[in-house]
């Protein structure tokens, strides 16, 4: 595993539709992807403790655009209708609104699968959700390429 490769999701602003979600070699050429990511935060949990506007950089935000370190965990024992029947990638903010959100108390964002809802991506707390067919490639490419980094972009709605 010489070669290094990063992730990067670029996501609408407003988070309410789904974004795109690329791994890309340190040669420039994407590597997997893209993939359908949804980071929208369930509403009423968002609301439930304080951020009805689902303000990423607070507690139950959407998932906040920045830079992360990744560490992938290839299998798990959680609940596979909420995180998937595979690994996940833990995200730790170090840039950007991410780094912001992790100074007001986030923690905890991931990216991971779940169960879809009629077909499509479902709201997370704050994560950034792909599908299980996703998450197994992520994870297979992560066996190829030394992957340590996540760039979440923000686009135009």
């Amino acid at each position: 595993m010489s070669k290094r490769a990063v992730i990067v999701a670029r996501l609408p602003k407003d988070r309410m539709s789904n974004g795109v979600l690329t791994v890309v070699s340190e040669d420039g050429d994407v590597v997997a992807g893209p993939f359908r990511c949804f980071g929208k935060s369930d509403n009423d949990r968002a609301a439930i403790n304080w951020n009805k506007s689902r303000n990423p950089v607070l507690k139950f935000g959407d998932t906040p655009s920045g830079e992360y370190r990744a560490r992938f965990v290839k299998s798990h024992k959680l609940d596979t209708n909420t995180y998937g029947v595979n690994g996940y990638v833990m995200m730790e903010p170090i840039g950007g609104d991410a780094l912001v959100a992790k100074r007001n108390g986030r923690t905890g964002l991931w990216i991971h699968g779940g169960a879809l809802r009629n077909g499509q991506l479902r709201p997370t707390f704050g994560c950034l959700r792909v599908d299980d067919a996703a998450m197994e490639l992520l994870i297979s490419v992560s066996e190829r390429y030394m992957i340590d980094s996540i760039r979440i972009e923000d686009i135009a709605n």
